[in-house]
């Protein structure tokens, strides 16, 4: 009675492991696959009888070889395999993630037995991570959405002062120039009472394109609200960001917006207030105040130019 139990028992998990949706093999001390269901076997695209007997290091450079299944990219497969090896056997149980060529995503768990037997299994995860990538998207999405203005696709005030915070305390810290600048469209009421809102957004997104079209990835550069901007020049003197300030200025002012109905073309200019980073005791609030100033300064005395706040 207790044979026959046990060769049901034996006959029962054979069962259960082919025909278990995961991968199952078991590698020896050496390496070697001595125990696998076909779902094993077809991870190396072989059959069972093909895959027993073959070591770890074969299967993975047979799949490097042909393509196949295992997503591998090295130039040094003798390489890849000695790093992948500095993980294997170091703890009782491990798990982690592969690609396939495919798309398809598994997790493999390994098991290291007391004789030193290893027992892998893997499962399909692919709806899994495409979940997690497309929450993961989103979320970038959202974070975008944040600290970006919808209109003109830069960065929003509050994204403004954090990063400019940011940058202001950066080149305190190792005596860096910094220049921060405040812009604001001339007579932009009298583009929207003129032409209608809807060129007047038009307007906005045409001048903060120009702006940003020549900014390095490095500068800060955001619509703080209505036709006012804000842009922060990080490793910049005064001299060069107003140097910059002006050359940008008279590119704006030789623009021609075209308006919706593609006929009447809409030409603006911006004034602007210049700053940059004081001593140790300065911050981007009092920058604001003096660019502010200046700012106000360039509107009093004609509009269409670049004040540096003293």
């Amino acid at each position: 009675m207790t044979t026959q139990n046990n060769i049901d028992m034996l006959w029962l998990m054979k069962e259960l492991l082919e025909h278990s949706p995961d991968a199952f093999g078991v590698f020896d001390n050496n390496d070697r696959l001595v125990l696998c269901n076909q779902n094993m076997a077809n991870i190396w695209s072989l059959s069972k009888d093909q895959a027993l007997g073959k070591s770890h290091t074969e299967l993975i450079k047979r799949a490097h070889e042909f393509g196949q299944t295992v997503n591998i990219e090295t130039e040094d497969i003798d390489e890849w395999i000695a790093d992948i090896r500095t993980r294997q056997r170091t703890q009782k149980y491990r798990v982690f993630e592969s690609d396939w060529r495919d798309g398809t995503w598994i997790q493999v768990s390994e098991l290291l037995l007391d004789n030193q037997f290893m027992v892998v299994s893997t499962r399909d995860i692919t709806e899994l991570k495409q979940t997690q990538i497309k929450l993961q998207q989103a979320l970038e999405h959202i974070s975008k959405i944040a600290s970006i203005d919808e209109l003109t696709q830069i960065f929003n005030r509050r994204s403004f002062n954090e990063r400019a915070e940011a940058e202001v305390k950066r080149c305190q810290r190792y005596r860096h120039p910094l220049s921060l600048l405040l812009l604001d469209i001339d007579h932009f009421k009298n583009v929207n009472d003129t032409y209608g809102h809807a060129n007047g957004d038009l307007v906005l997104q045409a001048f903060a394109q120009l702006f940003k079209g020549h900014l390095r990835d490095s500068d800060v550069f955001a619509r703080l609200g209505g036709e006012e901007f804000a842009l922060v020049l990080p490793e910049t003197n005064i001299s060069s960001a107003e140097k910059l300030t002006n050359r940008l200025s008279k590119l704006l002012a030789q623009q021609q917006i075209t308006a919706i109905d593609s006929k009447t073309v809409i030409s603006i200019t911006v004034s602007s207030g210049l700053t940059a980073l004081g001593d140790i005791s300065d911050n981007l609030e009092n920058m604001l105040i003096r660019a502010d100033k200046a700012l106000y300064e360039s509107k009093q005395n004609g509009r269409n130019r670049c004040t540096i706040a003293r």
